[in-house]
């Protein structure tokens, strides 16, 4: 007879006990198939707010055990997740994410009928504060990353080359995390963004030889306040994930010549001109030339550190 499938959800939070609670009331709604096993790990990442407390409410209601992580950092908090969980399938989410009933089913489902794959990955849906303003909804695209909104809008499968799961919503297997760990290197510390904490895990598990499966019935719906739909956010965000994916590049041995970056400074002293420019001109769109702008330079930091560094 086939033991029962044991899941491990997990989330990691830091100092948002208001949304942590709707999270957690919401989580009560979770519809378990009764061949299932299932715990709920959320990681206090040093929090300074009620966010025991809130924890503490919702203790009698779910399968809940409170972790504690001192070191300030998401990818410290996830590594420390890992270390505890006791399922065969480990279930990501956020403190600021709202689940649908079948959520837990839906990955429990998929990981059976995919049993050669080690991740899954589900729509992550906007729940906005307020209403957008136009240039988010005319660029929706290109700010998936920063607004966290994900919907392939594809059937259930394999995800396509160069997809893969958000952090907000995503399921791996424990064997998943036999030789890879989240880096932590990357990923928000405190207020700091540098981003690419999952993107670095999965590259690793994909060059492993692993694909990931994208299943459309496991829905969330990510909290999007109106502080993330500004410019300064898009400029701080992109400038983050710039630095993020040259974190990832300078881990795998990437050179970087003089020329290059000569070359790199150029791009981003053209895109920030554009920039400017587009801010004045009626129809010019300052959303793509912020982000391409802010993008390169934080790429531009990292390069420059990593040189000081190499020069010492």
């Amino acid at each position: 007879m086939t033991s029962p499938m044991k899941i491990s959800v997990i989330i990691c939070t830091w100092n948002r006990a208001t949304l942590l609670d709707r999270t957690l009331t919401q989580m009560r709604a979770l519809r378990i198939p009764p061949a299932l096993d299932w715990e709920l790990l959320v990681v206090n990442n040093n929090c300074s707010d009620d966010t025991d407390g809130i924890i503490s409410r919702h203790e009698a209601f779910l399968p809940l055990r409170r972790l504690f992580e001192p070191t300030l950092g998401k990818t410290y908090a996830c590594n420390s997740a890992l270390d505890s969980a006791t399922g065969d399938l480990l279930v990501w989410t956020d403190d600021d994410v709202l689940v649908e009933p079948d959520w837990i089913a839906a990955y429990a489902s998929a990981a059976e009928r995919w049993p050669g794959n080690s991740y899954f990955g589900g729509p992550v849906i906007p729940w906005y504060e307020s209403p957008p303003p136009a240039w988010v909804n005319e660029n929706l695209d290109l700010l998936k990353g920063m607004l966290t909104l994900r919907d392939l809008a594809i059937e259930e499968g394999l995800f396509p080359e160069n997809e893969m799961p958000f952090g907000a919503n995503m399921a791996l297997r424990r064997e998943a995390f036999s030789n890879f760990r989240f880096n932590p290197a990357l990923g928000p510390i405190g207020g700091s963004l540098v981003m690419c904490e999952e993107t670095s895990l999965f590259l690793q598990l994909r060059k492993n030889g692993d694909r990931g499966v994208w299943v459309p019935q496991a829905k969330v719906r990510h909290f999007v306040p109106q502080t993330r739909m500004t410019r300064e956010y898009l400029w701080t965000w992109a400038r983050g994930y710039g630095r993020g994916i040259t974190r990832i590049e300078i881990d795998s041995g990437a050179e970087l010549s003089t020329v290059r970056f000569l070359r790199m400074h150029l791009s981003y002293w053209r895109s920030l001109a554009q920039y400017c420019r587009d801010r004045i001109l009626p129809h010019g769109n300052w959303v793509a030339s912020c982000y391409s702008s802010a993008f390169a330079s934080g790429r531009i930091h990292e390069w420059s550190s990593e040189r000081s560094r190499r020069k010492r």
